[in-house]
């Protein structure tokens, strides 16, 4: 079930017992579900809603709205400013997820604009868009850049005077977490979206359903949005499942596929193809790891500081999650590797600014930030 679909008849029976308004709006909030919440209170009788909640949520989604339209304007000027100066650039997530899943992207939250480049082309789109009038997270020098560039996944520019986030990816994962997509193949698989009257290039549903289980599993399917994305991917029918299920192996990346399709099948049971359900079934730590997300979503329940509050603090059990959504012993292996020699952007360039020929005292200054950080902890690790 989706939200985009008459859930009107399930939701009414909510109302057979006591409702705790505060928790259902806070958790909406937190799992990115306002839009679903507002439309399903519209098929509520007004005498059932009290009239500050039915206030308080609708001012929120009209206020959504208007920021994903605001958002998706800026989109299509970076966009055609990019393909000016012979640029070439993928949209995704943001509004073109909403308008391909949904169809509208009103009926889906987002924050930031999240656009694929060319690596070798992200120098100049970082000074395009510093011209544009963005602020980089970080202010680091040509050589630490180049760093970065092969570390990392993404950067992150933030418009101080329309308070848009705008992430310029060149990979979809850090490289810590060895997710090796097949780049040239992604590029060519592009697909067009259309778009509030206009085309836009996005990602093929095949590799948009990678990106998107990959990405949950490395956040350990914190938000109901993000599995309610994959569910909803697949009831589109767009998916080449056995091409999708080679890529998926070939990467290492099959456990993580698995898995958001479980999660998507336990919460919103989508029709999913009769041997991905059964590989599913034979796969102990795919199930495991099912249960253990679903506990912690369960967890939540009234549980209003878990939710309220975003923890940017370190979570080895967390990053363990990750792990062990990793099928190949390879990519593990190469986790503990990168975690404890790659320079963490905030923290070891900003620590020590080395000249380059001393750069190799970075994962030595990188283990020591490690034990600051996770003292006792890093031996769960082990």
């Amino acid at each position: 079930m989706h939200p985009d679909k008459d859930n009107s008849e399930r939701f009414r029976k909510l109302f057979d017992a006591p409702i705790d308004w505060d928790y259902l709006i806070t958790a909406a909030r937190y799992h990115r579900f306002i839009p679903f919440l507002f439309n399903s209170l519209k098929s509520i009788p007004e005498t059932q809603v009290p009239s500050p909640v039915l206030k308080e949520v609708s001012q929120f989604f009209y206020n959504t709205v208007e920021w994903n339209l605001l958002k998706t304007a800026e989109l299509f000027s970076i966009v055609d400013k990019l393909k000016d100066k012979g640029i070439s650039s993928i949209p995704f997530k943001g509004p073109v997820l909403a308008q391909i899943l949904y169809g509208d992207i009103s009926h889906r939250q987002f924050d930031d604009l999240d656009i694929l480049i060319p690596r070798k082309d992200f120098h100049k789109i970082k000074e395009f868009l510093i011209a544009e009038g963005y602020q980089p997270e970080l202010q680091v020098n040509l050589r630490q850049e180049s760093m970065l560039l092969r570390s990392r996944h993404h950067f992150q520019f933030f418009h101080p005077r329309s308070k848009f986030y705008v992430e310029i990816h060149w990979e979809f994962s850090p490289a810590l977490y060895s997710f090796n997509l097949y780049l040239a193949e992604v590029w060519n698989h592009r697909q067009t979206v259309g778009l509030l009257g206009r085309d836009v290039v996005s990602l093929a549903p095949s590799d948009m359903l990678l990106v998107l289980c990959e990405h949950g599993s490395r956040h350990y399917w914190k938000r109901l949005q993000w599995i309610s994305d994959v569910a909803r991917l697949i009831e589109l029918k767009g998916i080449d499942w056995p091409f999708l299920e080679r890529q998926a192996r070939d990467i290492g990346s099959e456990r993580d596929l698995l898995l958001g399709i479980s999660l998507a099948k336990a919460l919103f049971n989508p029709e999913v193809p009769a041997l991905i359900s059964q590989k599913i079934t034979d796969n102990p730590e795919v199930l495991r790891l099912t249960n253990l997300v679903l506990d912690k979503i369960y967890s939540k329940n009234r549980d209003l500081g878990h939710i309220t509050i975003e923890d940017n603090s370190p979570d080895i059990e967390e990053e363990l999650f990750y792990i062990h959504a990793r099928e190949r012993l390879r990519d593990r292996i190469r986790y503990y590797v990168r975690r404890a020699t790659s320079p963490s952007p905030r923290e070891d360039l900003n620590f020590f600014v080395l000249p380059q020929i001393l750069w190799p005292l970075y994962p030595i200054i990188r283990i020591g930030q490690l034990l600051k950080k996770y003292k006792l902890r890093i031996w769960k690790w082990i």
